[in-house]
């Protein structure tokens, strides 16, 4: 899928549950916005667009816990 640098898209309907799928592409997210709209009457599908993102990043650290002494 998408790198992290890179947007993407999701389709999300009025009152549907958050949305699941990520689409590469505006006009894929468009076919789906309006293929869902066909099988649920009276529902507002809306795409969305992925603007940035936020990341908790934390070193690894390695301890060693004694000296190794080959024998």
């Amino acid at each position: 899928m998408a790198c992290e640098n890179e947007t993407f898209f999701m389709v999300y309907g009025d009152n549907q549950g958050a949305p699941t799928v990520k689409h590469e592409s505006l006009e894929n997210a468009e076919r789906e916005a309006r293929r869902l709209a066909d099988r649920v009457p009276g529902v507002r599908f809306f795409v969305l667009q992925a603007i940035g993102f936020a990341k908790r990043v934390e070193p690894v650290e390695y301890t060693r816990l004694h000296d190794y002494v080959p024998f």
